[in-house]
């Protein structure tokens, strides 16, 4: 896979435009309709803002957000230096269950996964890596 774009920081919720437009930009010169690049530009930023709430560091978390395009995929690495967390191995949330019964939370996981073509984690030394794929568009 050819790296394209990547930018690196202090996992701060004031910082999240600026990583969330290197993905867009990356993502946007590949041809994606204008409707997929939003849903691109939500699921980088929910994933990064899950770095910034819950990394358990007790300060910002170091991350890096690294756009590749290969053949037929654009992906998006997330990585940061928190406490390790796979996201993937987290259920399925019951949408169907009462208000009064859901739990709080996991449904921004749930719209990743919903949004992605693929999603996948690995913990490499210190850091957790979360990969997004979406198919590119036929040009």
């Amino acid at each position: 896979m050819r790296r394209l774009a990547g930018a690196k920081g202090a996992a701060e919720l004031k910082a999240l435009r600026g990583f969330v437009d290197c993905a867009s930009t990356a993502a946007g010169g590949l041809g994606f309709a204008p409707e997929r690049l939003l849903e691109i530009e939500l699921v980088v930023e929910e994933a990064l803002t899950n770095v910034c709430k819950y990394s358990g560091l007790g300060r910002a978390a170091a991350v890096e957000v690294a756009c590749f395009e290969g053949e037929g995929v654009f992906a998006v690495e997330v990585s940061d230096d928190g406490k390790p967390f796979d996201p993937t191995a987290l259920p399925a949330p019951d949408l169907a269950a009462p208000l009064e019964r859901k739990p709080i939370g996991g449904l921004g996981v749930h719209l990743i996964r919903k949004l992605c073509d693929k999603v996948s984690y690995r913990r490499e030394g210190e850091r957790n890596v979360l990969r997004l794929e979406f198919g590119k568009p036929a040009l």
